[in-house]
Formats: structure tokens, C-alpha cells, sequence
């Protein structure tokens, strides 16, 4: 793909690196050395090695799809399939498959239906892939005449996918024809959005505006589309996940200080906050009634088993997840039980991605490409 230059460009590329490195700075302090590095490439041959330190084992054949970030403005986005069976993890599988480059920044993947939906967040679009055979079905440009929306991330409900963009906006694309249907006006730099039942909801960073984040979840009906209202949670609000029925959690960065982020439950029904915590910095999966959290990424990392059928939490330490330089993304297969986290390392070298059991056991660690982020499972 061609790397796009936004407009105006100074400012927003000011502003989209200040995020980035705002994001990643509870992780690693001294993130901006990154900048006059040059970035090193994944390998290319499809057979990177798995390394398995651990004697715990799973019979789960499930793959992974893995959405690697790069560098910003670099355009060396890639995507990685681990397959567990095979014991092998393919990078760059977009390139080999399509013959084209990822682009800038993927941001978001999910499969819905027959089709994969990879969201690439400075190219500014959408890749829709066949899920049988990896072949690109679309290129979904996300523009405002010739400015970048900058997709954040997808959900669907129906026959509608729905696209979070940093311009302000939620795209709402027909998963039949592929077309645009209509844009949605949200707050401002809509990141994390789900559906719960009879409810789209879209969380609100205003990460571009930092230290004057926004602070609402903008709540639409389905499926009319009309919008229904805002719910105010704590500033920064980056992730929010499906709970129970009309229900979901978020997670509010705050000023990026691990005292301050904290963990919300609302109800779009009511367009109230229902409970409140704070937490120290965590990222977080929803599979099934369950949502997995790692909590106190720096300190004494924590996995956080929250039960969204009956409110319970459960915590416990997993001294393995320790070893992790880096965690950034996570995904649950609430089959198996099994938690899988990506390692991006120091941020400028191709990393891996770490599957875990139940107990927290390793399973196996895979390499992947350069700052491993979104993952998706492929059933």
C-alpha cells in the first residue's frame, strides 16, 4: 500500500506521534530514542521459529491473526498468522498473500462472517480479506475529501460494520457490498468501540488534544443509528468492551499516571455509570461472559478474571507474564481458556506473542513482526 501523507501535515503528524509515545511511556520512559533508529525487518520466510521453555501443552488448534503496528510513518505494517498445529508463524502474511504492503499503523482486526476486516490507522482504511484464502476483497479508503479519517478500531452488529476514526466520526460500512453506508458524529478521537446488545458505543479519548482529553461514551440505538446520548466517564477513555446485554466496561487512561486509571461499567439502556474502580494500568480481552485483564503492567503483574454474568473478579499473580519486556495487546479464546499476549519488546525490534493457559502456565512463545498489537481468532 502507499503511504499517505495527512493533511495538514505537520500538525497532525505532531500530534498523532505525541499519542503514541504519551501511550507507550508507562512502558518504557525512554521510548524516544526510537525516533533516529532505523527499524529492523521481520523475517520474511514464513517459518520463524516457536520456542516452547515450558512443559505445559494444549491440544487447541485455533489460529491467531496478528495486526504489527511498525513504526509511525515507516509504512511497515505487517500480519502474522501462528498456527499452533503447524507450530509455525508466517510474517509477512498480507504481503505474501496479496502482494501488497500493509501500510502505516495497523490499529484493529476481526473476523466477522467469511471476511477479515484489518483497520490500518495512518493509511487511513480498511483491508477486507477473504478468510478462506487471505485474498484481498477491498481497500475501504476512510477520507473527508482528501483528509484522513484515521480509523481506530471496529465492531459489527448485523449487516454493518462500524469504524471508530480519530476525525471525530464512526463509519458505518454495509459487510455485504463493502460500501460506505453513512458517517456517524461522535466526540472527539473515538478509539475503543463495541455493541452490547441493542447498543453501539463508542469511547472518546480526545488523545489528540491531550491534556484536554475527552471524557464520554457516545451511545447510538440499533439498528436505526440514532444517537441516543453520552455517558461521562473518567478522562481518556482508550478500551471498552461488551458486558452483559446493553451493558459495557471501559477503561480510562486519565492523564496515563497508573493511580489514576480506572475501570467503569455503564448501561447504555440507562446512559448511567452502574460501578466504578481504579486500577493500575492494564489492557484488557472480552471472550464469551468473561473479560481478562493483566493489570499493574510495570509492578506485580496481575490477571484479572472478570465475570460479567455474575460482577465477580478474581486475581491472581502469574510469575511468568514477569518475563514479558513489554505487554501490549491481549486476546482470550474462551474455548480453551487460553491468553494469549503480545510483546512488543523495545519497540524497534520484530518481538513475539506468548500463549498461556488457564493456570498461567506457558504454552509457547511465537515470533511475530515489529510492535505486535490487535489480535483476532481465527476459528
Amino acid at each position: 500500500m502507499v503511504q499517505i501523507t495527512l493533511s495538514p501535515s505537520k500538525i497532525m503528524t505532531l500530534n498523532i506521534l505525541y499519542t503514541r509515545l504519551i501511550t507507550r511511556v508507562l512502558v518504557l520512559p525512554a521510548f524516544t530514542i526510537l525516533i533516529g533508529c532505523s527499524p529492523k525487518t521481520a523475517d520474511q520466510s514464513g517459518t520463524p521459529t516457536p520456542t516452547n521453555p515450558n512443559n505445559a501443552t494444549s491440544s487447541d488448534t485455533t489460529q491467531v491473526l496478528v495486526v504489527n503496528e511498525g513504526l509511525f510513518q515507516r509504512n511497515n505494517s505487517t500480519l502474522t498468522l501462528i498456527s499452533p498445529k503447524a507450530n509455525t508463524a508466517v510474517t509477512d502474511l498480507f504481503e505474501l498473500k496479496t502482494g501488497l504492503k500493509l501500510g502505516d499503523t495497523g490499529n484493529d482486526i476481526a473476523v466477522y462472517g467469511n471476511k477479515i476486516y484489518v483497520v490500518v490507522n495512518v493509511s487511513s482504511y480498511v483491508a477486507v480479506l477473504e478468510k478462506s484464502t487471505y485474498r484481498l476483497l477491498r481497500q475501504i479508503n476512510l477520507f473527508s475529501g482528501s483528509i484522513a479519517r484515521q480509523p481506530r478500531q471496529i465492531t459489527f452488529a448485523g449487516p454493518r460494520a462500524f469504524v471508530s476514526c480519530f476525525d471525530g466520526n464512526v463509519v458505518v460500512i454495509d459487510t455485504n457490498t463493502l460500501n460506505q453506508e453513512t458517517v456517524l458524529a461522535a466526540g472527539r478521537n473515538p478509539e475503543g468501540i463495541c455493541v452490547s446488545g441493542d447498543y453501539m458505543m463508542v469511547a472518546n479519548s480526545g488523545g489528540l488534544s491531550a491534556p484536554n482529553f475527552d471524557n464520554r461514551i457516545s451511545v447510538f440505538a440499533l439498528p436505526t443509528l440514532n444517537f441516543l446520548g453520552n455517558i461521562t466517564v473518567d478522562a481518556n477513555p482508550t478500551t471498552i468492551l461488551a458486558g452483559q446485554p446493553n451493558e459495557a466496561y471501559v477503561y480510562a487512561k486519565a492523564d496515563y499516571s497508573a493511580a489514576n486509571a480506572s475501570w467503569t461499567r455503564i448501561s447504555a439502556q440507562s446512559l448511567s455509570v452502574l460501578s466504578r474502580e481504579v486500577i493500575p494500568s492494564a489492557i484488557s480481552a472480552a471472550g464469551g461472559d468473561t473479560i481478562i485483564q493483566l493489570r499493574s503492567i510495570q509492578q506485580n503483574p496481575t490477571i484479572a478474571i472478570i465475570n460479567t454474568r455474575t460482577g465477580t473478579v478474581s486475581e491472581t499473580v502469574w510469575p511468568v507474564v514477569k518475563n514479558i519486556q513489554s505487554p501490549y495487546r491481549l486476546i482470550y479464546n474462551n474455548k480453551s481458556q487460553e491468553v494469549w499476549i503480545s510483546d512488543s519488546k523495545d519497540y524497534v525490534t520484530t518481538a513475539q506473542v506468548w500463549r498461556f493457559n488457564k493456570f498461567g502456565a506457558l504454552i509457547n512463545k511465537y515470533n511475530a513482526g515489529l510492535n505486535p498489537g490487535a489480535m483476532t481468532l481465527l476459528p
